[in-house]
């Protein structure tokens, strides 16, 4: 059956990929979703163990690390021809 709390929750998701996908830019992505998520504000330098904490109870947060260093991610930047040059 539909559920529309789970059809937002994906297309929220996806805007946060593409937003990810167009900017190419981790800590910003981050930034934006984590305050949106959570309202909270993350100053540079990343502490790896907050992130970690973070990402480890949000969906969202994980979705962006998972969705960053996957290969449809690499891909896909390539199609839109920004991908990172050698």
């Amino acid at each position: 059956s539909f559920n529309s709390g789970k059809w937002r929750r994906n297309a929220w998701m996806v805007g946060n990929r593409i937003g990810l996908l167009t900017t190419g830019d981790l800590y910003e992505t981050l930034r934006i979703v984590v305050y949106e998520e959570i309202e909270k504000v993350l100053e540079l330098p990343l502490e790896l163990g907050e992130i970690i904490e973070i990402a480890d109870d949000n969906e969202s947060i994980k979705d962006i690390f998972q969705f960053y260093f996957s290969k449809v991610h690499l891909q896909m930047r390539e199609k839109i021809g920004m991908a990172v040059q050698e």
